[in-house]
C-alpha cells in the first residue's frame, strides 16, 4: 500500500499520510496524538492541503464526518 506523507502549515496538525488506494487519512496532532480516519475522499484530503487554515478545516470537514480510532 503506497502512502504519502505530506507537508502542511498547522498550529495543530504537525503531519499528514493518506493512502489513496485505501482512503486512511493518520492526522499527527501537536499534542503528540495521532488518528487514522477511514474512507476519507482524496478531494478532502486535497483541500485539506490547500486549506489557509488547515485546523479549521478538519475541525469542520473531517474530525466527526470519518470513522476513526487513535494510533497514538
Amino acid at each position: 500500500m503506497l502512502v504519502r506523507r505530506y507537508a502542511i502549515k498547522s498550529k495543530i496538525i504537525s503531519s499528514v499520510r493518506y493512502s489513496r488506494i485505501s482512503g486512511e487519512l493518520t492526522l499527527n496532532f501537536a499534542n503528540g496524538k495521532a488518528y487514522r480516519y477511514s474512507r476519507v475522499p482524496h478531494s478532502v484530503v486535497q483541500s485539506l492541503l490547500k486549506s489557509a487554515s488547515p485546523g479549521s478545516f478538519f475541525i469542520e470537514q473531517i474530525r466527526d464526518q470519518y470513522r476513526r480510532r487513535e494510533v497514538r
